[in-house]
């Protein structure tokens, strides 16, 4: 059983509905958001980097907040340095250069997919903390 397969039993298990694409022929990418606050839906995004018994796999929640402001970017760099080192466990905050954070895991997986599924949850708990030291380092 390949870990894409494993994944979809877990996600038909725990009736997930995330929609699937392979756009690209060796990655499978899973897409679907959730609530993280009343007025904050996040979008996230696991791809698996090919359809075999171990594989490399990433996990991003997108677009946590957006700063255009050029004097805000080396104060929020900082707060991401610091949330880094401090809380976020398994994955880690980029900025991009359109200015977007977004939160990332990096790891790989096999047939026994319930740790990453673990790590998903572990993701989308980190989230609401994050969110607000984040929106609070740019006030």
């Amino acid at each position: 059983m390949t870990a894409i397969q494993a994944f979809e039993e877990l996600l038909r298990a725990k009736q997930i509905p995330l929609v699937k694409s392979t756009e690209n022929s060796n990655e499978t990418s899973y897409s679907g958001s959730f609530q993280a606050s009343p007025d904050n839906e996040i979008l996230f995004d696991i791809v698996f980097k090919e359809a075999t018994k171990q594989t490399d796999v990433t996990i991003t929640y997108h677009q946590l907040i957006a700063c255009s402001n050029e004097d805000n970017r080396l104060q929020l760099v900082a707060l991401i340095n610091q949330l880094n080192q401090e809380k976020t466990s398994y994955y880690r905050l980029v900025l991009t250069n359109e200015g977007e954070v977004s939160l990332l895991f990096e790891g790989r997986t096999g047939e026994e997919i319930v740790p990453l599924y673990e790590i998903l949850l572990v993701g989308s708990s980190l989230l609401s903390d994050l969110m607000r030291e984040l929106k609070f380092g740019l006030v």
